[in-house]
Order: C-alpha cells, then sequence, then structure tokens
C-alpha cells in the first residue's frame, strides 16, 4: 500500500513536470552555446544571438550588434514558451515524458520550429507510443 501512495504522489514529480525555464535554459546554453554578440549561424539562420535565438526581422533590422543578458533572457523565456506550445501540439503524450525526453524535444523544437517539428510524422507516432527505439 505504501508504495502504491509514494508511485502516486511520486509519479508527476518523475514525469509529466515540463523542465523549468532554467533547467532548459541551461542544458541549451550547452548545446546551443550563448554569445552576446549577434552571429551568423547559416545562409538559412543569418542572425543569432544568445541561446541560437533567431533574431525577428525587427529585431536583426535595428542594427544591433549585441544585447544584454538580461535582454538574452527575455528572448529565451519567449522562444522556450513557443517550444513547449509546438511539443505540446506536436505530442499528445508530451506532458507525460520524462524531463529527459522533454528536454530532447524542446532542443527539437527550439532548432526547427513549430512548423519543422510537425514534419517528423514518423518520429512523432513513435514519441506518442512511448516508443524511442524507432
Amino acid at each position: 500500500m505504501r508504495l502504491v501512495l509514494l508511485t502516486f504522489f511520486l509519479f508527476p514529480l518523475l514525469v509529466g513536470a515540463v523542465p523549468s525555464v532554467e533547467e532548459t535554459k541551461a542544458y541549451l546554453t550547452k548545446v546551443e552555446g550563448y554569445k552576446r554578440n549577434v552571429y551568423y549561424g547559416s545562409p538559412r539562420e543569418p542572425h543569432l544571438v544568445g541561446i541560437g535565438h533567431r533574431l525577428t526581422k525587427e529585431e536583426a533590422s535595428s542594427g544591433r550588434k549585441s544585447y544584454t543578458d538580461e535582454e538574452i533572457h527575455s528572448m529565451f523565456v519567449r522562444d522556450y514558451t513557443l517550444a513547449i506550445q509546438a511539443c505540446r501540439r506536436a505530442f499528445s503524450s508530451f506532458d507525460r515524458h520524462s524531463n529527459a525526453v522533454q528536454l530532447v524535444l524542446i532542443d527539437l523544437a527550439y532548432s526547427v520550429g513549430a512548423t519543422g517539428l510537425m514534419g517528423f510524422t514518423k518520429m512523432r507516432a513513435a514519441i506518442d507510443g512511448f516508443d524511442y527505439r524507432r
């Protein structure tokens, strides 16, 4: 009985609790890096700053070459929110996966965006089926 109660109360802590902004920021900083100055990723993503934030047309046309840590954090929070929303649209099971799986999916959404994420139809089906081997 105790194990059942313990599992009932701990399960939401282990699975389904979306990684925090700070946890995701730390993870993506390791993956993407952190730059205060505008840099160029590739011809498809020419203007980046912070933790891989793609500058909007307005941000890019401002001519600014660097941003403060506070501005980068605000950009990241917006990007994080959009990535979570994209994951929840793409994966009906998103909130039931472990934080580790959620971080990988957030990273993917962060990199390819909502539209790109929807294009991974086989992967989406595998993730929703909790089939991590496919």
